[in-house]
């Protein structure tokens, strides 16, 4: 009996563990298809968030274009604003060399005017010579005036005495 005993336990045992076999693949048969479908959700979940992530990228690829171009329209004006201040620096020396050369015929003539305030100074002081002297001359003329005036009396005396002596009275 131990034999018999031995194999009904071996049949037993076996039994035991065609369930626990099939408890065990019905479970891992479960753990696949769990497997399988979160694989899948997985998949979904990555192709998702790489479409998002791409529409991401194209709308960024978008804004830096568009960002870009804004930034080669202000490099452009940029360059328009410092080609217009090389032309208008060109123009100030322009104008410097100008004004320098104004500056020189200024400087020439103030030496002129100066020359002729000197010469004005000149004449000022041989005016008042001559006004001294025009002076002295009209008080020499009013002593001539003067003599004159006592000459006059006296030809007016004499002029009375020989209407006197000729002119009979009468």
């Amino acid at each position: 009996m131990e034999l018999e005993e031995r194999v009904t336990a071996l049949e037993t045992d076996v039994q035991s563990f065609k369930i626990l076999i099939n408890a065990v693949d019905n479970k891992v048969e479960r753990a696949r298809l769990d497997i399988q479908q979160a694989q899948g959700a997985n998949i979904r979940l990555f192709q998702a968030t790489r479409d998002d992530v791409m529409e991401f990228r194209s709308r960024m690829d978008s804004r830096f274009a568009e960002m870009r171009a804004r930034f080669d329209l202000a490099d452009e004006r940029f360059t328009a604003m410092e080609d217009r201040s090389l032309g208008i620096q060109a123009e100030l020396k322009f104008v410097n060399r100008r004004l320098d050369g104004l500056d020189t015929r200024m400087d020439h003539v103030e030496t002129r005017l100066g020359g002729i305030d000197q010469r004005l100074d000149g004449m000022d002081a041989r005016i008042e010579r001559v006004e001294t002297r025009l002076d002295g001359i009209d008080q020499r003329l009013d002593g001539i005036d003067a003599r004159f005036d006592k000459m006059d009396a006296r030809f007016d005396e004499v002029i009375a005495l020989i209407k006197d002596r000729l002119v009979p009275q009468g």
